[in-house]
């Protein structure tokens, strides 16, 4: 067993258990067409309007609900913000982990990684881009979170830890669903990337 390997499945022990399928794909609903959704600052409909949703818009990836369950936190340009959960109607396939393309990224370097389950991710950092082949999206045993996959490139062996929990990029107010944790294993040398993950629109 890999240095790798060993780590990722350490990465892959008890933690706390995801209550929703967040986040979630949701399109529009029951809004005139000459109206909008509006996305609020806050989870109320006296709080100052930041955003909007169109009346078909669909692919909105809601966040998670407020403890109410009235509200959705969503992202609204370069921040998150509330849209009334009356209008959103979840997506069929759109929630983690059913919707497994996943678009990551980090900084500090900056680096990218879109992930489709089944297919090849590809890489991207100040470095260069590179492909891993085959993936797989993999669940702890007994449990609905933290997720994983692995693979690899001719010249790196690849894996992550996917976990749903609120995650921030450090250079927006925009907020994740998923956090995710990268180890990169080339011969003699082993990078760790944490980052966040928003969900992937699909091919």
């Amino acid at each position: 067993m890999s240095r790798l390997y060993a780590f990722v499945l350490s990465l892959m022990l008890p933690c706390a258990v995801w209550a929703q399928d967040w986040p979630a794909f949701h399109a529009v609903v029951d809004v005139a067409q000459d109206d909008v959704l509006n996305v609020r600052s806050a989870p109320s409909g006296s709080s100052e309007i930041i955003g909007e949703l169109g009346p078909n818009q669909t692919g909105i990836e809601v966040i998670r609900r407020d403890e109410s369950g009235k509200w959705g936190l969503v992202n609204s340009g370069e921040r998150a913000g509330w849209a009334f959960m009356r209008y959103l109607e979840p997506m069929p396939g759109g929630a983690f982990p059913d919707h497994d393309r996943l678009s990551c990224g980090g900084t500090e370097p900056f680096w990218g990684l879109d992930l489709a389950s089944g297919y090849s991710a590809e890489f991207s950092s100040p470095e260069g881009t590179w492909s891993v082949q085959p993936t797989e999206l993999l669940k702890a045993w007994g449990r609905r979170t933290p997720f994983a996959f692995t693979g690899q490139s001719p010249e790196r062996l690849v894996s992550a830890v996917i976990t749903p929990e609120s995650c921030n990029d450090g250079m927006s107010d925009r907020e994740f669903g998923l956090s995710i944790t990268m180890i990169t294993e080339t011969p003699g040398d082993v990078t760790v990337l944490s980052g966040c993950c928003a969900l992937g629109v699909g091919q």
